[in-house]
Parts: C-alpha cells; sequence; structure tokens
C-alpha cells in the first residue's frame, strides 16, 4: 500500500482569550493544549484534540479547557490546519483531521489523552505519515505509523492489517 502524507501547519501559541477568534467555520483540524501538570511541570503537551464539525474555539471549549479544566494562566494552544487541496470534500477533510489525530496521540502520549492512548494503535496508520510545519511546539517534526503501529505489533504479536471500512 501507498504511503500517505498529511501536512499539517501550525500556529500559536494563543491563549484561552486569543483563542475566541477562532470561531469560523474554515478554523478547523488539531489542536494542542499546554499547561501545567502536577507530576510532569510547566508547558507540558497535556492533550491533543481534533476541531472536526465545529471550530476550534467551540471543540475546545466543549472539552471544557476554556474554564473547567484549565490549569492555570499558563495554559496555551496550538493550532494545526491540514494542508488539502481546495476541492477536497468536507467528508474527506474531517476523515484526514481523525486520521492525523489518532496518529499524533499514539505518537505523542499527552497525559489527558490517556484512554485513547491504551488502545490497540488502528492498523489503518501502518501507512501513515504526518509532517508538521510551523509552530508544533513539542510534537516531532514527522511521524511515522509504521514506526508506531509496527513497533505494537512487534510487542504483541500481531500481523497485518485488515482495510475494511469502519
Amino acid at each position: 500500500m501507498k504511503e500517505h502524507v498529511i501536512h499539517i501547519d501550525w500556529s500559536g501559541p494563543y491563549t484561552r482569550r486569543k483563542m475566541e477568534r477562532f470561531k469560523n467555520k474554515e478554523d478547523i483540524g488539531i489542536y494542542q493544549v499546554y499547561g501545567k501538570h502536577q507530576v510532569y511541570g510547566d508547558d507540558v503537551l497535556l492533550y491533543i484534540g481534533a476541531a472536526r464539525g465545529q471550530a476550534f474555539f467551540q471543540s475546545i471549549k466543549a472539552e471544557g479547557w476554556n474554564y473547567e479544566r484549565s490549569t492555570g494562566k499558563g495554559t496555551f494552544f496550538c493550532l494545526g490546519r491540514l494542508r488539502v487541496d481546495e476541492a477536497a470534500s468536507p467528508s474527506h477533510i474531517d476523515r484526514e483531521i481523525l486520521l492525523a489525530e489518532k496518529l499524533l496521540v499514539f505518537a505523542h502520549m499527552p497525559v489527558y489523552n490517556s484512554c485513547r492512548i491504551m488502545m490497540v494503535p488502528d492498523k489503518r496508520l501502518r501507512y501513515l505519515h504526518v509532517q508538521n510545519w510551523g509552530q508544533y511546539a513539542s510534537m516531532m517534526p514527522e511521524v511515522s505509523g509504521a514506526r508506531w503501529v509496527s513497533a505494537y505489533d512487534a510487542a504483541h504479536g500481531s500481523g497485518e492489517p485488515s482495510y475494511d471500512s469502519h
């Protein structure tokens, strides 16, 4: 199977207050939340989320990062927009966001994404490659699904992925 590359252009960091300007329909993609953690310290990658079907501001607010789950005045956000063809359908863009989020969460293991990290990696990520551009903060500049899925397979004796639609 051919490698699939997703390019993400990152911007930020943004404070909670500055996030309010990202509420237009084109303000979608992946976001990172940084802040203080009682074990890992200050300015730690706490969470990776996806703004699909709603803008960054609404997604982050729905997750509770603006208020309830905020870790103090040091909380900040980085926003990633996928480079896609202008003719790409909304469903194609939504699928790309979902795939990129899954791989980035599995590779970076943010502390508040723990339930997703414990899941078996999606075998469809094996041929996915994410390249991060711009202000990607503490993320790796490139993440290969082959590396992460193969490492899991080696540790757990899994076979080749099934590409049946789900």
